[in-house]
């Protein structure tokens, strides 16, 4: 018999507007049949990369209500084989041996597939964004992250793009916050990483005491099963953790239109951070810098570069570049003051640049309003804006949303697991 060809719920253009369209997090259901990729167990991936050696990193399993960033963690390089044999507590496990399975967790992250089969460039194609509007994306342009239970991704937003994310072993639970939640977030910029906006609240054990606001952050919580996929709106924080014993996932960051701001006020950031940080420090004692971060002082002459010729060409100026504070204003040329004004307000960004010393959800809607057939159990109207590309919806859609899971729905959530 010929193999059936499985239906999905939506066409590439069906999703593209959909996707266009969301404001908030939500959950693609039966998109993904007959990708290839979702074979990439850690087995799998283990006899595809043999003895190939890939950075981990780990941590220990502690109750602690600080975050445990990235500058704190230890690094082995190790093959999956290796990682697969120190989960089961075996032998053989390379430098995997000094760290015993029960007291620390293991996460080999921001993997990108194009450096990790540069020489199985076929495997690219098992991953098909193109179903979701995006032609010609593939694995080329995703990363791929293998943890155990308990590895985790620190609380943080990216300053680029919107992201989609496919489970593809075991299941993940993210906790996601709106960007209006951004100040009760403590958002801070050390340890150092380009993109990325960290909090200094451990999400899950907050100490009310020194983050008093945090109490009134509205969380999104999802568990993410295999198969599907997980879409995170532009500036959404978002904190990652495994609950399996082995967790494979696949994602792609979406480039924006609107990212050309962010990409100068991150070049004036990494280039603030360079300079205070002018001398290097091999074991990065200081924490500064995240381990994906070199510190570039050279990077010190794009200010003189920014502070020339941006404000020609593209109207960027800078109101404030002073100790370590950073703010960077965006306005267009040919606009009255009062308009500059009001998009330099509503599109500044102020990051406090100071090194730290120290290292629930209720679901709401997800969707655009207008194609929601619930209520929303926290009882108020939300927020969503709606364009007027609405009036463009492909015949039919409206009757077919099921079959991407908002948040809202209680049926998805699964309760912490008990530590």
């Amino acid at each position: 018999m010929a193999a059936v060809t499985p239906i999905k719920p939506f066409s590439p253009e069906e999703t593209r507007w959909i996707l266009d369209h969301l404001q908030h997090p939500a959950v693609f259901l039966n998109m993904t049949q007959g990708w290839p990729v979702l074979h990439w167990t850690a087995q799998h991936l283990s006899g595809c990369l043999q003895d190939r050696l890939i950075r981990f990193r780990l941590g220990r399993k502690e109750a602690t209500n600080a975050p445990l960033f990235e500058t704190q963690c230890s690094y082995i390089e190790a093959n999956v084989a290796q990682f697969l044999r120190w989960t089961q507590h075996q032998t053989d496990v390379g430098s995997f041996s000094e760290y015993p399975c029960s007291e620390y967790w293991a996460y080999a992250d921001y993997k990108y597939i194009t450096t990790l089969f540069h020489d199985q460039p076929s495997m690219f194609e098992d991953v098909k964004w193109s179903e979701f509007g995006f032609e010609g994306r593939t694995g080329k342009e995703s990363t791929l992250w293998i943890g155990t239970q308990g590895a985790n991704t620190p609380c943080h937003l990216d300053t680029y793009g919107c992201n989609l994310v496919l489970q593809v072993q075991g299941r993940k639970r993210w906790h996601l916050f709106p960007p209006e939640d951004t100040a009760k977030l403590y958002p801070t910029r050390i340890p150092y990483e380009e993109s990325s906006v960290f909090s200094q609240v451990h999400v899950l054990r907050p100490d009310p005491r020194k983050f008093p606001q945090f109490q009134g952050a509205r969380a999104h919580t999802v568990t993410l099963e295999p198969g599907q996929v997980l879409y995170v709106p532009r500036h959404w924080w978002h904190y990652v953790e495994s609950i399996d014993p082995i967790t494979v996932s696949v994602n792609s960051w979406i480039e924006l239109e609107v990212d050309d701001a962010a990409r100068v006020s991150e070049a004036v950031t990494r280039t603030v951070v360079c300079a205070l940080k002018s001398v290097p420090s091999d074991d990065n004692a200081d924490a500064w810098l995240n381990p994906t971060e070199r510190n570039v002082v050279m990077l010190l002459l794009l200010v003189v570069v920014l502070l020339l010729l941006l404000p020609r060409v593209s109207g960027v100026h800078f109101a404030q570049l002073f100790g370590v504070d950073v703010r960077v204003e965006v306005g267009h040329e040919g606009e009255d003051d009062a308009d500059a004004q009001q998009e330099a307000a509503e599109q500044q960004e102020l990051f406090p640049l100071r090194k730290c010393h120290t290292k629930s959800g209720l679901f709401f809607g997800v969707f655009l309003k207008r194609y929601l057939l619930q209520s929303s159990p926290l009882g108020h109207n939300q927020n969503y804006h709606v364009s007027e590309r609405d009036r463009e919806q492909p015949a039919g859609l409206q009757h077919r949303l099921h079959a991407v899971r908002s948040l809202e729905d209680k049926t998805a959530y699964r309760k912490p697991m008990a530590e």
